[in-house]
């Protein structure tokens, strides 16, 4: 018992400190949460309400890519919880999940070797950015985590128990449906075994049936099931983002130069040591077993170009490794007597440690990714903006399109139109020509396309001007701007502008007729100058009416042959000094309203009303 009290008191100190600093770390990047990960919310929203895992009507697509982590946010959802709550528990748990297991397996030692591992853990951005970010890479650093501490416990084991191998197949199993480019970890974990056991040919051979089996099951069961389901051999997802090309070449080898960096001055300590690792024949297969995913992962990274998220995001799962391999190195130096031979204090030792850890502190906060995380605050803009659009226009459930596939198809709940092709059928089969000079999984787009769908309603990013190839393209077509009218829209209750492009012609959300008469929404004849919508306390859609040039709105499908006059009603508040004038011809109809009050009007309901034929324009 006396024995045991060194490695439980070991086991606290590193736990504690490790625990505490992941803890403030995703208390300062709160509320970081990436527009990402609600389009994987969607698809589970969509699950539970019995629609499938799809995230819109219409041909079913694969846009997410972490299959257990919809299910099991879907499990907890039907528990009662909400989904974005759920996103940030689940993460949370699994990257503090990952200094737990982390923490058992370093307690073994008699040494304090675990406790520098488990203070990297903690004090790494990365993980507590992710722990929010609301994606999958907290709950595959943690399988990897159980995978590897059971590769490492199976090797150093003369005689393993008969369960700790079918353990690690099934972490790298559950770890192939998190992420469907996890074979790759498995592929590194058989180099390890192979490495281990030959040349025993015949044990290898059960071994690797054994390592491969709930990867195969699993992984195939998924593959059969996503052709069944999806009718599809591979995700929406790889068609989108996997573009090889010299510039995703460079954007990958900077990618992961910058994952290196993040993880300084531990990531050079990991290296040099797991080379130290190799060359000790006790140490040699673990060695092996946590330096192979980093020879593999690395040039799949740059193969892919890397990634666009703040955060380091595919980093997350390689820093269990680094740990791992700090936790075996520490303990290798220990067994060889290096520190005792090159260092004449523990004060010393003490000493460089808080270098060491002073410097990993100040990389987290310099790294320009990690800023990026603790800067992103567009979601919320982009929220509130759902949360508007959804309160005006709920009943009519108008279909949107959009290029920010997360946040404001989840907030609204509308159909919806992906212009970015992630989750949308046609636009991966049609990639431009130049696929692979672009921003990785923002080059596709179609002009086309989106006008041939015709939504009620258009939005860039949060709420901003057209971008990316698609916004560029529609700008260039006639048809956008005759159909199209960009609105400033003031969003409640924080009064961020945000730009929204509302169809004309929608029957859900432009101009309709009631006999002779034409209903106009107010919002149609708002601009980007001197007037904005927001919503009243009705939760209608209002248009400002200041002081000013005049508000104009050209309807070319409201033509005719001769000059015709309309008669124009108006409802709102304050619009007694409001003139209003109407006139249709071979042009088209007309509509102009103009105050000279200091007084800002409010219109909420515009009637035009057919008057006599050859009537003044205006």
């Amino acid at each position: 018992m006396k024995e045991k009290l060194p490695h439980r008191l070991n086991f606290l100190l590193a736990l504690a400190p490790a625990l505490v600093a992941s803890t403030l770390l995703i208390i300062y990047y709160y509320p970081f949460l990436t527009d990402d990960s609600m389009i994987s919310l969607r698809y589970v929203e969509r699950f539970l309400e019995g629609k499938g895992l799809t995230w819109t009507d219409g041909r079913p697509v694969e846009g997410y890519s972490n299959l257990l982590y919809c299910l099991i946010i879907a499990l907890l959802g039907f528990l009662g919880m909400d989904l974005i709550l759920a996103a940030r528990v689940l993460g949370i748990a699994c990257s503090l999940g990952v200094i737990l297991v982390m923490g058992s397996f370093a307690r073994r030692n008699a040494n304090q070797s675990g406790l520098a591992p488990m203070l990297f853990l903690g004090l790494a951005a990365p993980m507590s950015i992710w722990a929010l970010g609301g994606l999958e890479q907290p709950l595959l650093a943690l399988l990897l985590a159980f995978a590897w501490t059971g590769g490492m416990r199976y090797f150093e084991a003369s005689q393993p128990k008969g369960w700790l191998l079918p353990a690690v197949s099934l972490a790298l199993g559950l770890a192939c449906l998190t992420r469907p480019d996890s074979p790759v970890f498995c592929v590194a974990f058989a180099v390890a075994l192979a490495w281990h056991s030959l040349p025993d040919l015949k044990k290898l051979v059960k071994e690797m049936a054994i390592l491969a089996s709930f990867p195969v099951l699993l992984y195939g069961g998924q593959i059969l099931w996503r052709k069944s389901y999806y009718g599809e051999w591979v995700p929406n997802t790889a068609l989108v983002k996997i573009s090889p090309s010299s510039r995703h070449f460079w954007e990958g080898i900077e990618y992961v130069g910058s994952g290196l960096f993040v993880l300084l001055p531990f990531s050079l300590i990991a290296l040099f040591l797991v080379f130290r690792l190799l060359k000790n024949p006790e140490f040699r297969s673990k060695a092996v077993l946590l330096l192979a995913p980093l020879l593999l992962m690395i040039p799949y990274q740059i193969f892919i170009g890397g990634d666009i998220f703040p955060g380091h995001r595919h980093t997350v799962p390689l820093i269990p490794a680094f740990a791992l391999i700090l936790t075996e190195g520490i303990s290798l130096v220990g067994k060889e007597g290096w520190i005792k031979q090159k260092t004449p204090s523990k004060f010393m030792v003490n000493g460089l440690g808080i270098i060491l850890f002073g410097l990993l502190i100040l990389v987290q906060f310099a790294d320009k990714g990690n800023r990026r995380a603790k800067a992103e605050k567009w979601e919320v803009v982009g929220r509130e903006l759902a949360w508007n659009l959804r309160t005006a226009f709920e009943a009519k459930q108008p279909k949107i399109a959009i290029t920010a596939a997360g946040c404001i198809p989840y907030h609204t709940k509308f159909p919806a139109l992906d212009m970015l092709g992630l989750n949308d059928y046609w636009l991966p089969r049609h990639p431009p020509r130049d696929m692979g000079t672009g921003w990785i999984g923002h080059e596709l787009g179609n002009a086309d396309y989106v006008l041939q769908e015709n939504p009620d309603l258009i939005v860039f990013d949060n709420g901003s001007v057209p971008s990316f190839r698609v916004g560029d393209s529609l700008l260039a077509r006639p048809a956008f701007h005759s159909t199209y009218r960009i609105v400033k829209v003031r969003t409640s209750p924080t009064g961020y502008v945000s730009k929204v492009h509302f169809n004309l012609y929608s029957p859900k959300v432009g101009v309709t007729s009631e006999g002779e008469k034409l209903m106009v929404p107010p919002w149609l004849l708002g601009n980007l100058d001197n007037s904005a919508v927001h919503l009243n306390d009705r939760g209608e859609f209002v248009l400002e009416i200041r002081k000013g040039g005049p508000l104009t709105l050209d309807l070319d499908k409201y033509a005719t042959r001769d000059s015709l006059g309309w008669e124009v009603k108006m409802e709102g508040e304050s619009l007694a000094e409001v003139e209003s004038r109407a006139f249709s011809d071979q042009k088209g109809l007309h509509i102009r309203l103009q105050t000279a009050s200091e007084v800002k009007g409010q219109l909420a309901r515009l009637e035009l009303s057919k008057m006599a034929e050859n009537s003044p324009g205006l």
